[in-house]
């Protein structure tokens, strides 16, 4: 079985040898090559993490930027946001980076969790749970 590949993009003036490519019978996924060896296969997502992260990587590899704008759409400085999370390794830096948009979250994932298995083990035996659940996160 052969796949048929269709560049996406192509090294140029010195970047490089990194190529992207799509096949023609699964379009909703990117080939990496450097030269010839498949180092990955990612989601041709536009939200997919492991998408953001190539961008973020070529960015630092070397890309030019004004390139991967006009071929994937990010933005120059969502690009080098992306390229500084990754390269400073600080998990939360890296998290912040690649959620996307918008305000800070105010209720964290840690204390969502204990939300909700506080949620399970309350209702039905506690009738103010809520204000139970409340309390305990406000401690």
């Amino acid at each position: 079985m052969s796949v048929v590949l269709q560049p996406i993009l192509v090294p140029v003036n010195g970047e490089p040898d990194i190529i992207l490519s799509a096949a023609r019978d699964s379009p909703d996924e990117l080939f990496v090559f450097l030269d010839m060896a498949l180092m990955e296969k990612v989601p041709h997502l536009r939200e997919a993490p492991a998408f953001k992260m190539l961008l973020a990587r070529l960015h630092n590899a070397g890309v030019s930027a004004q390139r991967l704008t006009d071929r994937f759409g990010a933005a120059r400085s969502t690009l080098r946001r992306w390229g500084r999370a990754l390269k400073s390794g600080d998990m939360d830096r890296i998290r912040d980076a690649f959620s996307g948009q918008g305000a800070v979250r105010k209720v964290t994932p840690e204390i969502e969790s204990y939300i909700l298995d506080r949620f399970r083990d309350l209702y039905g035996h506690c009738r103010d749970y809520n204000k139970v659940i409340r309390a305990e996160v406000q401690r």
